[in-house]
């Protein structure tokens, strides 16, 4: 076994092979089918499919993934790890029962962070906050407490960046207001890590946190998302908010975009100015939306009793559901690693879920015709499983003009129509396929002679630059990648 702490995860893409289907001589029709696999009810282009699981002594409520382990914040059993260098078959390594409500887990480096709820306080019979590390760097002594910090209120989410932890604080009770905060945590030396700076605000709690350049961003209950600027890290301070229409419980960012999971929906923010979010997208309805993580193009997001949605997030404005996959537990956080989804499955432990993005299977018909001269030749391009689609079509690797639909038509063909033709087939995330065909003109020969045959062997440009598809085949170059 081993259990080491990794910074980098792999994605791959799979491919199918087209099949060809000729069509009447005087019609030159090329087609190209791209085709997702399908669960019944859902329409999905993400197959995800159970491959293994391990129930944990506690409740599952948080799960972080780093090289071949999985680090699972487990209600009052604490931190547990899981050995899933063989995801079909998990083996649990060790456990530490921390002294708290382990909710969130967080990995960087050889540390794993816990964002530990709350603790009780002998010295003042009080409940508050409990933030713990662990050193995870030792695959014969994983985990090792090093070092905690309490904080005020209730440790409820936890993200990391640099030398920093930054703790969604729910909230405490004071007079007659309820006190919601966002921590920082200074764990440059994990064995004494120390609150630095906080921001404090009146009302709902604070659920969750993301951190991206310079800002936190916090999913605060009812009052939706708030920006704060940890640039100063003593001195955090607040830059904006967006109420969203539900409960923000989860967030994430990925480049200019917050995502927040808002209970009954999804809700997409722009915070390219984080001094103006502005709503650009939501997608609904879920049971509860308890959290939300992005990879790529898909947002992964926690739906409770529903288990886990897969949102394709590539044009915010155009939100759609593309797989998901029902657990028999309540679900509450995912980790993904690869091809692999690991869900926090609360009673039923840590399940692990194979995602794969089904790779478009393109039919090609046909490679090649001939046609006599002044006869007309059509190419037709079919495409399924994109969504909306955007068409160029091309004459020996030249784009022609205004041809940007699913039909070329070219009328009383002669000698200069020869060559190949290609359309490039797009969907609006620019992902898609090319195909081509080739049309070959007979025209009367000369002074008695025969007639000449001018043709233009098949042959297929490389994918663009940035595919991550090799596959070549029958005058198919897939490009764009599958994420």
């Amino acid at each position: 076994m081993a259990c080491q702490p990794s910074s980098q995860d792999v994605c791959t893409t799979n491919g199918h092979h087209p099949t060809t289907n000729p069509r009447p001589r005087l019609r030159v029709a090329l087609t190209l089918a791209l085709l997702f696999w399908a669960e019944p009810g859902l329409g999905n282009e993400v197959r995800i499919e159970r491959v293994g699981g391990y129930d944990t002594p506690g409740w599952a409520a948080g799960v972080a993934v780093s090289g071949n382990c999985a680090y699972v914040a487990d209600a009052y059993e604490g931190l547990q790890v899981i050995d899933v260098s063989n995801p079909a078959n998990p083996q649990w390594v060790r456990g530490y029962n921390t002294p708290g409500f382990a909710r969130r887990v967080a990995i960087r480096d050889r540390y794993a962070y816990v964002a530990d709820g709350e603790r009780y306080w002998q010295a003042t019979h009080d409940y508050i906050g409990s933030f713990q590390v662990f050193d995870v760097s030792n695959p014969a002594n994983t985990p090792r407490w090093v070092g905690y910090s309490d904080t005020p209120g209730v440790a409820l989410g936890v993200a990391v960046r640099g030398h920093y932890a930054y703790v969604a604080d729910g909230r405490r009770y004071i007079g007659s207001v309820y006190i919601a905060s966002l921590q920082v945590i200074d764990v440059s030396n994990p064995v004494s890590p120390r609150r630095v700076g906080n921001y404090e605000t009146f009302g709902e709690p604070a659920m969750d946190v993301a951190v991206s350049g310079r800002y936190a961003y916090v999913a605060r209950w009812a009052s939706g998302l708030q920006v704060i600027d940890v640039r100063d890290p003593v001195n955090p301070r607040w830059v904006g908010e967006y109420d969203t229409p539900g409960s923000a419980l989860g967030v994430a960012v990925s480049g200019s975009y917050a995502y927040v999971a808002d209970g009954s929906s999804l809700q997409v923010i722009d915070v390219s100015d984080p001094a103006k979010p502005r709503l650009v997208g939501s997608y609904a309805p879920f049971d509860m939306a308890l959290s939300v993580l992005v990879n790529g193009k898909y947002a992964y997001v926690v739906d409770r009793n529903a288990g886990l949605r897969v949102i394709d997030v590539c044009n915010p404005s155009n939100l759609r559901k593309v797989g998901g996959y029902d657990t028999s537990a309540l679900a509450f956080g995912v980790a993904i690693s690869g091809n692999y989804a690991y869900l926090a499955n609360w009673d039923a432990g840590l399940q692990v879920l194979r995602i794969e993005a089904v790779a478009p299977q393109v039919v090609v018909e046909p490679s090649r015709r001939t046609l006599n001269g002044g006869e007309d030749a059509t190419f037709t391009a079919t495409v399924q499983g994109l969504g909306p689609a955007y068409y160029q079509w091309f004459k020996d690797g030249i784009a022609l003009p205004g041809q940007n639909g699913a039909v070329l038509a070219r009328p009383g063909v002669r000698e200069a129509d020869s060559g190949r033709y290609e359309v490039v087939v797009r969907d609006e995330c620019g992902r898609g396929g090319s195909a081509t065909a080739t049309l070959a003109v007979l025209v009367p020969g000369s002074g008695g002679r025969a007639e000449e045959r001018i043709e233009v062997s098949p042959s297929v440009p490389p994918a663009p630059q940035g595919s991550s598809l090799v596959l070549i085949t029958h005058g198919w170059a897939p490009f764009g990648g599958a994420g």
